[in-house]
């Protein structure tokens, strides 16, 4: 049985300390199989992008659909407050090999995300330079949580040194919710 305990541990000046702590087991219970598992807690912090700099993200001709503005540009502004996205991950898995050239493996996972991001739309405004167009404002905030989990099942069969067969599945389900008060204009989730 081997046990593998870690962390990284880092500061930033806009989140402060994020502690990502992480425990890995893999136990040869003989000498044809292996049992493995994890346990991770990791985050994204926020890029300069989400945090201090402003960007167009979309020029649209709006003719007609605001008056007297033709032009009008959706905008990503920075939020100061934007925190660090965060992941609980687990992760459980088996190989056996039956055969010296054969070999099936198992894995199962279940993530559990926290203050992801969601573009939030503000009130537009109006600039004047270098001619009157419309500013449509989103700004990254943390109101996205949820789970992503699933299996993979895989098969390898050795025919030969130079020739080998490999067969696999994998199932994905994901699970975001938006909060209660996001407006963000995009969908979670495929």
């Amino acid at each position: 049985m081997h046990l593998t305990l870690g962390t990284k541990v880092e500061r930033h000046d806009y989140v402060g300390f994020e502690i990502q702590p992480n425990a890995r087991f893999l136990w040869h219970v003989n000498a044809a199989q292996r049992l493995w598992g994890s346990a991770t807690h990791a985050v994204r912090t926020p890029s300069g992008a989400e945090t201090r700099t402003r960007g167009v993200l979309l020029v649209n001709d709006i003719g007609g659909l605001v008056p007297d503005y033709e032009q009008g540009l959706v905008t990503f502004f920075p939020n100061k407050d934007f925190k660090s996205e965060e992941l609980n991950a687990f992760e459980l898995g088996y190989r056996i090999q039956p055969r010296e050239n054969t070999t099936l493996d198992l894995a199962v996972y279940y993530n559990i995300y926290d203050q992801l991001r969601t573009a939030e739309p503000s009130l537009p405004f109006v600039e004047q330079d270098p001619v009157p167009y419309l500013v449509i404002p989103l700004l990254p905030t943390n109101k996205m949580e949820g789970s992503v989990y699933g299996l993979e099942v895989e098969a390898k069969q050795h025919i030969s040194a130079r020739w080998h067969m490999r067969g696999a599945y994998t199932y994905l389900q994901m699970d975001l919710d938006r909060q209660a008060d996001s407006r963000t204009l995009f969908r979670p989730g495929p």
